[in-house]
């Protein structure tokens, strides 16, 4: 029997601002506003936590809990468990942001960190983006998605 996935956390850094001439626009977080969407094992899991937290603030660093003890909304939807582990690796990992339909959104990401745990002996693999001094606004005129792996 092949080892499954038990937990996934993704940590997202947004930025406090742009180093360049542009305003910081988002509206990320707001109840039918955009969206945030982590790719993994062939899937999409959505980034919205449970409760009244609007995440995706300025400055703001965000940790999404799938799978054992998430901290998700809507996690049963959004299980990660009992998806094998071999599924990982054939397949990109990635953010994609998703824009609110009416608005010219755009989103400042400093710090992209996931972490996937195993249920077997305790694998851990991390996947990290944006290190350092770097950031990447992600938007409709920037392209929606970041690929980590």
């Amino acid at each position: 029997m092949s080892e499954t996935i038990k937990k996934i956390t993704v940590t997202l850094q947004t930025a406090t601002q742009e180093r360049g001439e542009r305003t910081f626009k988002r509206r990320v977080g707001v109840e039918g506003d955009s969206k945030v969407y982590l790719g993994i094992a062939g899937r999409e899991f959505s980034c919205r936590l449970a409760g009244n937290k609007v995440p995706f603030q300025p400055g703001d660093s965000n940790t999404f809990v799938f799978g054992g003890d998430p901290n998700v909304l809507d996690a049963p939807i959004n299980d990660p468990q009992n998806i094998p582990l071999a599924e990982v690796k054939p397949h990109p990992v990635y953010i994609r942001f998703e824009p609110h339909p009416y608005d010219d959104d755009n989103w400042c990401l400093e710090r992209a960190e996931v972490v996937v745990e195993a249920s077997g002996k305790p694998l851990r693999l991390h996947a990290v983006a944006l290190d350092g001094e770097a950031t990447i606004w992600l938007g409709r005129e920037s392209g929606h998605t970041v690929h980590l792996a």
